[in-house]
């Protein structure tokens, strides 16, 4: 059940906005995973360590549930906008941490059990979902120098990010089963 819950939590990560709104939020996202990782808890202390970066992200969430459209000529490190940059930077790092404890708390289970594709699948999403945040996080703080990138890396970067949480949403229907 709980990694049921870790499944559609990570749909929520999917970032579509209608006008800056945040149609998935991610605050519920974190919620999920967090319901989910309290179920599993016991079972290794990677799920421990997950679960307490979900509340801190959770929390964090709340401030991108509206996105506030600004031209980059009016951003400046100075303003309210850099605390709002670090904020993300700080985001990203406790995202990581979480899916790296989920994911090779799923591998070290799956290890136990014997399911060795299991376990090398766990490691290899947490490789993909690591490229792709570190990447957006990349690109996210270029585009400030050359603005242009945006336009040459956003098509690519929004499907392989469907893609990785796709994958990722694929990882907890296969880890229910180490459980279930």
């Amino acid at each position: 059940m709980g990694f049921n819950k870790m499944y559609w939590g990570f749909l929520f990560f999917f970032d579509f906005r209608i006008q800056g709104v945040d149609i998935l939020p991610d605050v519920i996202g974190y919620w999920l995973i967090y319901l989910g990782l309290k179920e599993i808890v016991s079972v290794n202390s990677h799920f421990i360590e997950a679960r307490k970066y979900t509340v801190v992200l959770a929390i964090l969430s709340i401030f991108d549930l509206y996105q506030i459209q600004v031209p980059i000529e009016q951003f400046n490190l100075n303003s309210i906008w850099g605390i709002f940059m670090l904020m993300g930077i700080i985001i990203v790092l406790l995202d990581l941490l979480m899916v790296f404890h989920l994911c090779h708390g799923i591998a070290e289970l799956a290890a136990e059990k014997s399911f060795g594709e299991l376990e090398n699948m766990a490691l290899s999403r947490w490789k993909y979902y690591l490229y792709l945040r570190v990447g957006m996080a990349v690109i996210a703080h270029a585009v400030f120098v050359i603005p242009a990138l945006v336009m040459l890396v956003f098509i690519p970067l929004f499907i392989m990010s469907i893609v990785v949480l796709l994958l990722m949403m694929g990882l907890m229907k296969e880890a229910n089963y180490l459980v279930g």
